[in-house]
C-alpha cells in the first residue's frame, strides 16, 4: 500500500503542472472542502450547509508535514479521543443514546455511538487480537450532525 502511494506521489509530481490553474478552475472541477489543522499532523475536513453550519467532518493523519511526507493513514486512538473532545464538546454531542455499537471486518474495527445531536464513526486497524481482547491502531473519525444536511 505505501509502496502504491509512493508511485503515484512521483508520477504525479513528475506531471506537467497546468498553466494557470486558480480557485476558480479548481471550483470549476472538482467539489469543494475545507481542510483545517487542528495540530500538527491531524486534518479536519468539514462540510457545509447552505446556511454555512458545519454538517460533516472527517479527522485524520496529514500526510504532508513540512518537508516530511507520513504514510500513516490514523492517528493514535487516546489522540483521536482527546480531538474529538475538542471539535465536539460533549456539550454539543449532546446526550449519549445506548452504548453504541462495533463490527468487525477483517483488520478494521467500526464503531458507531449515536449522540443527541451527531453521529460519531471511529474506524481504527487491529492490530493485535486475542480471544476477548482486541487493541487498535490507527484510527480515523467522522462526525455527522444529525439536524443539518450538507450541501
Amino acid at each position: 500500500m505505501k509502496l502504491i502511494a509512493f508511485c503515484a506521489f512521483l508520477l504525479t509530481s513528475l506531471a506537467i503542472p497546468l498553466p494557470g490553474q486558480s480557485a476558480a478552475d479548481l471550483a470549476q472541477r472538482f467539489k469543494r472542502h475545507d481542510v483545517y489543522e487542528v495540530e500538527p499532523g491531524i486534518a479536519l475536513s468539514a462540510k457545509f450547509t447552505n446556511a454555512g453550519l458545519v454538517c460533516e467532518m472527517s479527522v485524520e493523519q496529514s500526510h504532508f508535514n513540512g518537508d516530511a511526507i507520513d504514510f500513516t493513514d490514523g492517528i493514535e486512538e487516546a489522540k483521536a479521543k482527546a480531538t474529538l473532545d475538542r471539535i465536539v464538546p460533549a456539550s454539543e454531542r449532546g446526550d449519549k443514546l445506548g452504548n453504541g455499537f462495533i463490527t468487525v471486518k477483517g483488520h478494521v474495527m467500526q464503531q458507531v455511538d449515536e449522540y443527541e445531536n451527531v453521529t460519531v464513526l471511529r474506524a481504527s486497524n487491529i492490530v493485535l487480537e486475542k480471544k476477548n481482547e482486541i487493541q487498535t491502531g490507527e484510527t480515523v473519525l467522522q462526525v455527522r450532525w444529525k439536524n443539518r444536511t450538507c450541501n
